[in-house]
Order: C-alpha cells, then structure tokens, then sequence
C-alpha cells in the first residue's frame, strides 16, 4: 500500500500565513454554518448531497462545496458562489452539478486509448453544460 506524502499549498488569504495540508480539518476553514459539510462526509451516496453551501471563515465569501468520495478519503471542490438569490444559485448549481456527473459517468464508457474520441467528448459536454 502507498503511503499520502504530504503535500501544502499556500493560503490565499493574505493576512493569514498557514498552509493548507492534505489531511487537515477543513471545517477550521469555513463558518460555524458550515458544518453542513459533516453530514456528506456519513453518507454511502455523497454526490447526493452536492452542493454543500459553506462560507469562508476568513473572507466571509460564499463557496459551493462539491464533495467526492475517492479511496483514501474526501475532495472537495469548492466553486465560488453568488450572494445575491442562494436558493437560485443553489439551483443553478445543482443543475450544473447533475450535469457535469452525467457528463463524467459517459467518461467511463469511451473505449480506452483514443485521445481524440475523448477530446470530442469532453468538448461536447462542455457544449451541454455551458452553451454558447
């Protein structure tokens, strides 16, 4: 079995000197309200629960939280979200979010090897999920 070698990125806040470590408790990231996030993290289907709307505890800007269950643990993609309407960004989200899995499930599917037949695909989805 491999062993995670730790990895850190720089914090993007400014005033706020720590790295950010794979491993690391992210709730210490996000608001109190944001404990939404722990109730993903006990459920068999995760992507169910997507999007999680959490808040940056240092900026106080919103994210939606994107969670994916791998073999050593959680990723969280976090994309940034508008303040203005939250129950039609979410909507929007969830949208975008069904989306793009199915788009990744046909992923699966494409016969291995063939660049090109991945490339068209990819960019056809994008054509679904963001038209012009």
């Amino acid at each position: 079995m491999s062993r995670l070698n730790p990895h850190t990125v720089p914090s993007m806040e400014v005033d706020r000197p720590e790295l950010l470590m794979i491993g690391m408790d992210v709730r210490t990231l996000f608001m109190s309200n944001s404990v939404l996030l722990e109730k993903p993290f006990g459920a068999r289907k995760i992507t169910l629960l997507n999007p999680v709307w959490i808040h940056s505890k240092v900026s106080g800007k919103p994210f939606y939280a994107i969670l994916h269950r791998i073999d050593v643990g959680i990723v969280i993609d976090l994309e940034p979200a508008r303040i203005e309407d939250p129950a039609l960004s979410i909507a929007g989200a969830v949208q975008s979010h069904k989306l793009a899995v199915r788009a990744v499930s046909h992923f699966q599917f494409l016969p291995g090897g063939d660049v090109k037949i991945f490339c068209d695909t990819v960019v056809e989805s994008v054509r679904q999920i963001w038209p012009p």
